[in-house]
């Protein structure tokens, strides 16, 4: 029987059925050169957090029909639609096996649009009161030389490789669906850590017209 670990699990949240072609061939590659198969869940229902909670009973489905091995914790990949990795396959699948083999969580950093057309990262670190502040660039530079996060610090999911409770529903409640996840998985697994990757990305945000 085989075991999720065999796979290179990726969930893709996409509004508008589409994903970015570039991370979609450079994930391929990564699975190809890790040698895994791959499980590429999808959904486009309305709302980030709606989606990622249809992926997460889609997965499930999936590794019970398949009668695929696993626990309540998964490995694996979410990557939102409109996130391109500039990042070789071949770099990739070096810092995702590296994270196997060190049980490390990764986060990589990308670019969102803030209030007043800010240009913010996707890293924060809480702050009093449960308010979370964005990391500057000279921090970003600093933890990407540091094994770990400090305790606490979060990210954007748009792109995550690590542990992942199959149990939890995504919500927003006071935070972010984003926010809140990382918040259960701190609670709930005391030694549950973020690592900052050195993976680059990019935003990718289109107006129609």
């Amino acid at each position: 029987m085989a075991n999720i670990s065999d796979f290179l699990v990726i969930c893709i949240p996409t509004p508008d059925e589409k994903t970015d072609i570039y991370s979609m061939d450079t994930v391929y590659t990564v699975a190809d050169i890790i040698k895994k198969s791959k499980i590429i869940v999808s959904s486009n229902k309305f709302g980030v957090l709606n989606a990622r909670n249809v992926i997460v009973e889609k997965l499930k489905n999936t590794m019970n029909e398949l009668k695929i091995e696993h626990s309540d914790i998964v490995r694996l990949l979410w990557l939102d639609s409109d996130i391109r990795i500039i990042t070789k396959a071949e770099d990739v699948a070096k810092e995702l096996m590296f994270a196997d083999r060190m049980h490390l969580n990764i986060v990589a950093n990308y670019h969102a649009l803030w209030t007043e057309n800010k240009i913010v990262s996707t890293i924060e670190k809480p702050i009093d009161d449960g308010v979370y502040q964005t990391l500057s660039q000279e921090e970003l530079d600093k933890f990407k030389k540091e094994p770990y996060l400090p305790r606490g610090y979060v990210a954007g999911l748009g792109f995550y490789y690590g542990d992942f409770d199959i149990n939890y529903k995504f919500e927003l409640n006071k935070y972010g669906e984003d926010v809140n996840f990382y918040r259960y998985m701190y609670d709930k697994y005391p030694d549950y850590k973020l690592t900052l990757s050195n993976i680059e990305l990019k935003h990718i945000k289109l107006v129609p017209i």
